[in-house]
């Protein structure tokens, strides 16, 4: 790690506590997608369920007689609705993790979590420097991250190559 410590200071724009909080977001996304495009039955998202059968119940519940009928105040209808709202924001968020570090095409290849990283990786702190690009960097992460065996390490020279042939895909 203190390869890694020593490279981001060419970043200037990223301190330390946001790279590791990158690094552990990415990665967890990136294992997280790749079993969701490997297992694709556990890829529902149980806030969507949950956001519209509130949605539904709060909007037949703004007709006044079925809420005399039923009993229900104005105060309860809010809540309902903020209920339903929060419901809503969490399967956005769902929706927005899934789109972090998605697997390459070949999601079960042996290193298909790794290319994600690399990809997303590159792309955020790619953001942030105006003068460096963070092929060294990145690859020193993948190598610590998925603690890659000697002969299979990540270089910089390799992660240009993903970038070139994931970019040509596209």
């Amino acid at each position: 790690m203190k390869d890694a410590w020593a490279e981001l200071k060419h970043f200037a724009n990223v301190s330390l506590g946001s790279l590791v909080t990158m690094t552990f977001t990415v990665w967890l996304c990136a294992m997280r997608n790749r079993l969701l495009r490997k297992y694709p039955h556990f890829q529902s998202n149980p806030n969507r369920g949950l956001a519209s059968t509130t949605r539904e119940v709060t909007d037949a519940l703004r007709d006044p007689a079925i809420r005399a009928e039923a009993g229900i105040t104005q105060t309860t209808l809010r809540e309902l609705e903020r209920v339903a709202a929060l419901y809503e924001q969490k399967a956005k968020n769902f929706d927005v993790l899934q789109t972090i570090a998605p697997p390459a095409k070949k999601a079960r290849a042996r290193n298909a979590d790794q290319i994600a990283f690399v990809y997303q990786l590159c792309v955020w702190l790619g953001r942030e420097s105006e003068r460096r690009r963070p092929y060294a960097l990145v690859a020193i992460l993948a190598n610590v991250v998925f603690d890659v065996s000697p002969n299979k390490q990540w270089d910089a020279d390799r992660v240009k190559h993903c970038l070139r042939a994931r970019s040509r895909r596209k």
